[in-house]
């Protein structure tokens, strides 16, 4: 290195300090930080308090990851020259970085202070706000900074990841695209464009953005594991299989693409595959809360309750605040019959990502229990067919409390619940709603009421079909069968463990070789190859087709001695017509079937025939065909 001396150029002494300055801006700039250094400190050899060499020296820490010395240099040139708003702006980011944001935040207002129209600062300052999640600032300090500044593709970025978080998705979009047309195919841009176009459906845009990245920077496991993440949800399970191993394979330690590699296995039904990712996951990441989650719903499924709660425990020690964790917590217990605890718990649902809680659907408040007299109420379906149908029973408690009682509910079944006690009005759901005083969701209802074991509201029936329809429909049954029996295999594919409860037509089709019954499929759109295989017999006849709503399989149902059904809204149906119904369930069923036992507390006189073992319907069809027999032989 050149030595820097007044004898042997001539200079005056007092300019050497900045010419060594400006030397060490050149290594730094070029990343040679050694040599930066060594300029610095000769700096300070001979002025202890010069303020740049300070701040240099300072911000050399902080690239090499010692936040405390590179704080203590930039103190020490703010002390030398208070008035540097560029100072307080990179001790605001080594305050940043080491987690100290209100610092960070007092840091970032100093600069401003002394430098209004300092687009960095702002910048810097509405990200930190952003992680102290006052939203409304740190968007106001974004646009700020893009005022100062419009072609800062970094403030136009940051605006965007702040109303992805404050739900503005149309703004976070233009915000992104923005920052791209700034700097085409940044990829920090791309990645976040595409986990929004991901988060709004958009699977082909999510995917685009991830393979733009690819295409410059093939070994970014960032765009890998996004683009595993969006083909999964697009249903590619092979692709997005082959992009998670692609980033465990560039960054062994990346606990989230281990994760869900194990989520990806579970929905495929590799459940020991999944057990293993998630243990994986959870040796390179213990305190990773969604791991212990998910490892949770996994023992769920396995028939580990005990351990599933510890696992749900855990994740919540972590995060009090994971609403997945309580929702499934809740559901453990409430499978174990411990209701009064699980419907507390249950109240979580309403914090979980995409849930709309009833404050944001209703202005009326929520229902706690008061009396109704004078008021009218509305009761609305929030989950599935089975859901309302099984917690509609609740609708005469509601109406004993005083005033009327609305219900909205889904559109197959609002025929059917229009003529059951205590309903005044039902509406569907989209439809325009009259004025009502107050609203409660009627999966709440249970919680409200104090359902425990004991008072479970289960006189049956609760409700009934209209006679018209069930005469119509009995005209349309084959005579000369001693009985009539219904079959449902398969319920809807877009619920998450469909793949557990449902099983092949194929399957049930020894079960019509019981002699002198006709059986019923009540699948609403079955394939072909499923009607088919039932058909062969002669003695199967298939009405799903046919089914224009719920009071149609509300009116078959009335006209059949026996349904035979997997868990599907059918179950619930027939089980609050008070008919003999048995329910085929998986290893680990919901949570309304508790966990054992061939009896429910919410339908009496319904036979729940349970998996032995996990994914194995032959011996729960072999002891539904043995009951059949003795039926046909008058034994049963």
């Amino acid at each position: 290195m050149t030595s820097h001396d007044s004898s042997g150029d001539g200079l005056p002494a007092a300019q050497l300090p900045d010419l060594l300055v400006q030397e060490g801006l050149r290594h730094h700039h070029a990343g040679d930080l050694a040599l930066a250094e060594s300029c610095y400190r000769q700096v300070l050899h001979g002025h202890p308090d010069h303020p740049d060499a300070l701040h240099l020296l300072g911000l050399i820490d902080h690239q090499r990851g010692d936040q405390v010395q590179a704080m203590q240099w930039i103190a020490r040139a703010i002390a030398a020259w208070p008035g540097h708003p560029i100072y307080y702006a990179n001790l605001g980011l080594v305050l940043a970085r080491m987690g100290e944001l209100e610092g960070a935040v007092a840091c970032y207002r100093q600069a401003l202070a002394v430098k209004p129209d300092y687009a960095e600062a702002c910048n810097n300052l509405g990200l930190a706000l952003m992680e102290l999640n006052d939203l409304s600032e740190a968007r106001s300090q974004l646009q700020r900074a893009i005022i100062l500044q419009p072609d800062y593709p970094e403030a136009h970025n940051n605006l965007g990841l702040v109303l992805c978080r404050m739900g503005e998705g149309i703004g976070a979009k233009q915000a992104f695209q923005e920052a791209l047309r700034l700097r085409p195919e940044w990829p920090e841009a791309l990645l976040n464009l595409g986990s929004l176009l991901r988060q709004q459906g958009d699977l082909p845009g999510a995917i685009q953005c991830c393979r733009q990245i690819l295409a410059k920077r093939p070994d970014d496991p960032d765009a890998w594991f996004n683009l595993g993440n969006a083909l999964r949800d697009q249903g590619n399970q092979a692709e997005a299989t082959d992009c998670y191993e692609r980033v465990l394979a560039l960054v062994p330690d990346y606990f989230r693409a281990c994760n869900n590699l194990g989520c990806l296995f579970q929905d495929q039904g590799d459940l020991e595959g999944a057990r293993r990712a998630f243990l994986r996951t959870l040796a390179m990441a213990p305190d990773y809360p969604e791991a212990h989650n998910n490892l949770g719903t996994l023992l769920q499924l396995l028939g580990r309750p005990e351990e599933a709660l510890a696992c749900f425990q855990r994740a919540l020690e972590l995060d009090p605040e994971y609403a997945d964790a309580h929702v499934n917590r809740a559901m453990a217990w409430l499978a174990a019959g411990q209701f009064l605890a699980g419907w507390q718990e249950y109240a979580w649902r309403w914090y979980q990502a995409g849930a709309r809680p009833p404050g944001d659907q209703f202005s009326q408040p929520l229902w706690q229990g008061e009396s109704l007299l004078g008021k009218r109420i509305l009761l609305h379906a929030e989950q599935g067919l089975g859901d309302t149908l099984q917690f509609i029973r609740y609708a005469p408690l509601v109406k004993k409390r005083g005033g009327e009682v609305l219900v909205q509910c889904q559109p197959p079944l609002t025929r059917l619940l229009s003529a059951q006690e205590g309903i005044d009005l039902v509406l569907s759901q989209g439809d325009s709603l009259p004025e009502f005083d107050c609203q409660v969701p009627l999966l709440s209802l249970p919680g409200i009421f104090g359902t425990d074991m004991e008072t479970i509201p289960a006189q049956l029936p609760y409700i009934v079909p209209e006679a018209a329809l069930v005469e119509s429909w009995q005209k349309r049954m084959p005579s000369g069968y001693s009985r009539q029996i219904g079959l449902v295999w398969r319920g809807s594919k877009s619920y998450r463990h469909d793949r557990y409860r449902s099983l092949p037509a194929q399957a049930m089709a020894g079960l019509l070789a019981v002699p002198e019954v006709a059986f019923y499929g009540l699948v609403k759109e079955p394939r072909i190859d499923e009607i088919d295989c039932l058909a062969r017999l002669g003695n199967f006849f298939d009405f799903g087709p046919e089914l224009k709503n719920f009071s149609d399989t509300a009116a078959i149902v009335a006209n059949l001695d026996l349904i035979i059904t997997v868990d599907t809204a059918v179950a619930h149906l027939a089980g609050a017509m008070g008919k003999p119904v048995w329910v085929l369930l998986p290893f680990s069923p919901d949570w309304r079937w508790l966990r054992e036992g061939e009896a429910s507390p919410w339908y009496p006189g319904m036979r729940l025939v349970r998996q032995s073992r996990q994914g194995d319907w032959s011996a729960v069809l072999d002891r539904v065909l043995q009951s059949l027999w003795s039926i046909n032989n008058n034994k049963y």
